[in-house]
């Protein structure tokens, strides 16, 4: 039986993790570790110290507050965060974009941190936040994160925030396939058997059990099948998505736009003429007088 006391500390390991996850300011080795990341990559996030001072005004405890920041003005480390888990995500953004490379030791902290938050979806805040409708309603008693991924190849998800966010974690996934816990959980036994040996990260353990072709498992196979079809979904999505999106954003978009068009014209007028053109020459040969000559 579990006494208060227990309950209580519970509880407190539960906020703890909660909070490494969702706020950088409480992870300390994933600031020491990603600083340079943070600096190249996040800087749009990190809280302007001035803002928090206004944030601090009514805060009983702001002139201590204002103290440690007089007392740290000299000092560029990242050391002010908002709430919302904004660095924590610009770096797992970073972290799945295969044009970028982050430090490796900035790498095993953000392993670390997707694979925490995975134990509950809430540690994740902006997949949360954005996805809480859906998470209500249609995902009640099952996985919540794999039930997020299946409305999205479903095309049951309207809100493009919260598309964004579980497109990222279907990239996690690929890169670390233990951000994935249905695919984990299906092909746990293949990993253990084939994949050991293999370091975690950059989807090498992923490529290791698609090598291995039918010799894993039978439902860890459905998994892997499944996943590649939401794997090439997702990159014919995001494919048009860029192309559209880069067209909107353009100052000649309309120009763009036009020339598009032109060339869809084109192409349809010159498929028509080239088409009458070889059915009815061989009608044309005929026109000419047939002469027989008797000599």
């Amino acid at each position: 039986m579990i006494s208060y006391s227990d309950s209580n500390r519970l509880n407190e390991l539960a906020h703890q993790h909660s909070c490494f996850g969702s706020d950088g300011r409480f992870n300390q080795g994933l600031i020491d570790n990603c600083q340079r990341d943070i600096n190249k990559y996040c800087q749009s996030e990190v809280v302007n110290k001035n803002d928090d001072y206004d944030s601090n005004e009514d805060d009983p405890d702001s002139n201590d507050n204002d103290n440690r920041k007089k007392t740290n003005d000299d000092d560029d480390r990242v050391t002010d965060r908002k709430m919302d888990g904004g660095i924590i995500q610009c770096l797992r953004s970073n972290y799945t974009n295969t044009s970028i490379t982050l430090e490796s030791q900035c790498v095993l902290e953000l392993i670390d941190v997707i694979q925490t938050s995975k134990l509950d979806i809430k540690l994740d805040v902006k997949l949360y936040q954005n996805c809480r409708k859906f998470l209500k309603i249609e995902c009640i008693g099952i996985d919540q994160e794999d039930c997020l991924k299946l409305l999205y190849q479903k095309n049951k998800i309207d809100d493009d925030t919260c598309k964004e966010q579980i497109k990222r974690i279907i990239r996690e996934g690929q890169v670390d396939i233990y951000a994935d816990r249905a695919l984990t959980f299906a092909c746990q036994a293949d990993l253990l058997k084939y994949c050991n040996d293999i370091p975690i990260g950059s989807g090498k353990q992923l490529q290791c059990l698609l090598s291995m072709g039918k010799s894993v498992t039978s439902q860890c196979q459905t998994i892997l099948q499944k996943r590649q079809e939401l794997w090439e979904f997702i990159s014919n999505v995001t494919n048009v998505v860029d192309l559209t999106e880069q067209i909107r954003k353009s100052n000649n978009s309309l120009y763009q736009f036009i020339v598009i068009l032109l060339i869809l014209c084109t192409v349809f007028m010159a498929g028509c003429m080239y088409g009458r053109s070889v059915r009815y020459n061989p009608i044309m040969n005929y026109d000419d007088p047939i002469t027989i000559d008797h000599k």
